[in-house]
């Protein structure tokens, strides 16, 4: 999981300078991307299991399921349509797999919706060294940090942590799409 910074010297960097510019080991940047990417193939080849276990009414389907705002609402839309729909084995393996995905998406979330770039204070340096790590900032706990002088809300992604999460994601993607065959047929 990512580490919380503790110790911050509050070296802003310009509102105008770019994410490569903060991060010049793009590597970091292009694994992220592919969490990302992957868990959005996830979404996509559940929609398509969505779709197949309604009986093929593509636009029925997929409107039901893209309808819905945050992701919990869509597992739950496809939860409640498969409990019906699935074949007992095949739901078992659903359950399982929506059980799995957890996790990465939580994951995900963070690379998403955490804050790498813009006016806030981005610091390359933690606890006075030059750090290789992705950092990112959680909106809401920084904002809500009550203590002016702690530092709340950054976070490090190692490269090792990312590599592991792209690693999961991959392995859950792949029994995702083996799972989508087997309720296709």
């Amino acid at each position: 999981m990512p580490q919380p910074v503790n110790v911050i010297n509050a070296k802003t960097i310009e509102y105008t300078s770019t994410l490569l510019d903060r991060y010049p080991d793009i590597e970091l940047l292009a694994i992220a991307f592919c969490i990302i990417m992957q868990n959005s193939n996830i979404d996509s080849i559940k929609l398509q299991i969505l779709v197949s276990i309604m009986g093929g009414q593509r636009s029925d389907a997929a409107k039901i399921y893209l309808d819905q705002t945050s992701q919990t609402a869509k597992n739950k839309t496809i939860s409640t349509i498969a409990v019906d729909k699935m074949r007992p084995e095949n739901y078992s393996t659903f359950t399982s797999l929506m059980s799995q995905t957890e996790p990465v998406t939580k994951f995900r979330d963070k690379l998403s919706h955490w804050a790498p770039f813009g006016k806030q204070p981005i610091v390359p340096f933690v606890d006075n060294q030059i750090t290789s790590d992705l950092l990112l900032f959680d909106p809401v706990k920084y904002y809500k940090n009550k203590k002016p002088n702690k530092v709340a809300g950054f976070f490090k992604f190692s490269k090792q942590e990312l590599n592991y999460q792209l690693d999961l994601a991959n392995e859950i993607g792949i029994k995702w799409m083996e799972f989508a065959e087997l309720v296709y047929n």
